[in-house]
């Protein structure tokens, strides 16, 4: 499943710096590295910044920097694995993990105004991902 062109997501360092170039790494269990979505970045004009992470559920804090008057809201997301893809043209994108995309919202992704409820709902989302795990 290619990456689409909507939910290409531009790296952001901790001082701002653009390190689309960049592309972080992670392990899980047996399967071979892939890429990962960063710790921050930049979506729809949003800033978003990973509050924490347990497997593939991250809570991420979501505001507008232009707008410092603007309160944050956070995103509980699951996140998905993209298979790797080559394209007719040539060029491949390899396995990488992804955003829920706006359809997928609702069932891979959620929307807090407060922080709390978002931690509560992460604790829970945590668990149920521990289940199926097990189950598996």
């Amino acid at each position: 499943m290619p990456i689409p062109a909507h939910r290409v997501v531009r790296h952001i360092d901790s001082d701002g710096k653009n390190m689309s170039r960049t592309h972080p790494t992670i392990k899980f269990k047996n399967g071979p590295p892939m890429l990962t979505v960063p710790e921050r970045f930049k979506e729809y004009g949003f800033d978003l910044q990973q509050i924490k992470r347990e497997g593939r559920v991250v809570l991420f804090k979501r505001w507008k920097e232009r707008i410092p008057t603007m309160q944050p809201h956070y995103d509980l997301v699951i996140l998905r694995v993209a298979k790797e893809h080559t394209f007719p043209n040539g060029k491949t994108y390899p396995e990488r993990e992804v955003m829920p995309t706006n359809e997928q919202w609702g069932t891979y992704g959620w929307s807090y105004v407060k922080l709390e409820d978002a931690e509560k709902n992460f604790a829970l989302r945590v668990e149920l991902e521990r289940q199926k795990e097990a189950k598996a």
